[in-house]
């Protein structure tokens, strides 16, 4: 097995893949050669010939710093450079600040909760992750301030799993799966999606308004959108 780092020189990528974000200031290269076990020198009619031969594969991982000051040099082993997604410049200089569009907040959220291995980043957990990296999240973009976001859940069951997807093209994700027969489980996910509605609020002040084209749901949607209206009034009582 041979390796090599390669440095990288700012300004530096913002990265994330399987649950994780950083600055990614380095790449692990791994090489690894498997001998066939044909591998081997033969005399034949007087000559040598080689047959078979070495089998080499290639593996390249981030090495990363996570920002507020911490060191370099963590590498993700779980994940390669190519299953990464970039989302932002880091500046060359620490004390200024960077934005990406609110766009890129979410695609990034949709990414993290859509990899096979799962996800525990939340809004606040990524936002926080953000600006320990002096990287900001732009509402304003060409779109304006966003006062109210809208967000169509689309409810369905199949085999005994009942999930709660937002559809496609939504500027906020939500997805959460549960038994169909455990109620307990389900208000669990229910008041999961409404916590993170609840962050969205913390973080740029923008109402959710829920929606949905599954009739059985819409009188609960409209609970949830009244409790979010009364939230909405009460954080900006407090401002």
């Amino acid at each position: 097995m041979v390796t090599q780092l390669l440095k990288l020189d700012p300004p530096y990528n913002i990265i994330c893949g399987r649950n994780k974000i950083a600055k990614h200031v380095a790449t692990l290269i791994v090489a690894e050669i498997k001998y066939d076990e044909k591998y081997r020198c033969e005399e034949i009619a007087g000559k040598e010939l080689f047959l078979g031969g070495p089998d080499m594969q290639t593996y390249s991982f981030p090495v990363v710093e996570y920002g507020d000051g911490s060191a370099a040099g963590d590498v993700w082993r779980d994940v390669e450079v190519r299953e990464c997604r970039v989302i932002a410049k880091a500046p060359k200089d620490d004390g200024l600040n960077t934005s990406i569009q609110s766009y890129w907040f979410c695609e990034t959220l949709r990414f993290l909760h859509q990899d096979e291995y799962g996800s525990t980043q939340t809004p606040i957990t990524l936002y926080q992750q953000l600006k320990g990296l002096h990287v900001d999240v732009d509402w304003m973009g060409s779109f304006g301030y966003p006062e109210k976001v809208e967000v169509e859940l689309i409810f369905d069951e199949e085999n005994g799993v009942s999930w709660i997807d937002s559809a496609q093209g939504c500027k906020l994700f939500f997805s959460a799966a549960y038994a169909s027969d455990n109620e307990q489980q389900k208000q669990e996910k229910l008041n999961e999606i409404l916590r993170w509605a609840g962050q969205y609020i913390r973080i740029f002040n923008a109402q959710t308004v829920f929606t949905t084209k599954n009739e059985e749901y819409k009188d609960m949607l409209t609970e949830w959108n009244e409790a979010i209206e009364k939230a909405v009034k009460e954080h900006n009582e407090r401002k």
